[in-house]
């Protein structure tokens, strides 16, 4: 049946230097082998093209690249690269930058509570011949959460009813507080119930905090 079936969500977290990090989650189009193996395409056309010296545009390119000369069909899909750099003796603001290939801008929870949209939109990877990325810098707190997701999180069940645009901030306020396992299990629990406790897509939430030294 339809439950099933492989679906294209994915998430990756590795290192790429010192006291450097790579954040990635991305959705791919369909269901099934072919999406599996879009998936895996994509896994590991992002660790391959990951290092300290290579943007996360640059990431988001060599996917499209791999996905345009390895494809058969049409298929295409979306990615966030986020890489968070933490300064030496591992205390205070961590730099992130992020990149967006047609994918969901991710979410900042401050440590004040205050919810922020970060990263400019990008085309979809595979779809065009260039893709339009662009790199956007900002910083991530000691205290600070950063919140990837796919859009399974913002589905509704009744398409007819009215899409509140602020929904998914509302709802990481409302869990703000927690370890980032319970802020993860907390969005996925709203989105679950705001699709009439089935869910029609597939749902992937990353949630990083920035906890600082020690």
């Amino acid at each position: 049946g339809e439950a099933y079936e492989v679906g294209g969500d994915f998430y990756d977290v590795f290192r790429t230097g010192s006291g450097a990090w790579t954040a990635v989650i991305g959705d791919v189009c369909g269901k099934g082998p072919e999406a599996a193996a879009l998936t895996a395409l994509a896994r590991y056309s992002i660790r391959a093209a990951s290092s300290p010296e290579r943007a996360p545009s640059d990431v988001l390119r060599a996917l499209h690249e791999s996905i345009t000369g390895e494809r058969t069909d049409l298929r295409f899909c979306t990615a966030a690269v986020a890489r968070l750099q933490t300064p030496r003796n591992g205390g205070g603001s961590a730099r992130l930058t992020i990149a967006l290939g047609g994918h969901p801008p991710p979410l900042v929870l401050r440590k004040s509570g205050r919810v922020e949209q970060l990263g400019r939109p990008g085309t979809l990877l595979g779809a065009l011949p260039t893709p339009d990325l662009a790199d956007v810098d900002a910083r991530l707190g000691v205290g600070d959460a950063l919140v990837l997701y796919t859009d399974g999180m913002l589905d509704l069940a009744d398409r007819t009813s009215d899409d509140d645009p602020d929904w998914l901030p509302k709802q990481l306020e409302r869990a703000g507080g927690g370890s980032a396992d319970e802020v993860a299990s907390k969005l996925a629990e709203a989105a679950i119930k705001r699709n009439g406790g089935e869910p029609r897509d597939d749902i992937a939430i990353l949630v990083l905090r920035r906890r600082g030294a020690g």
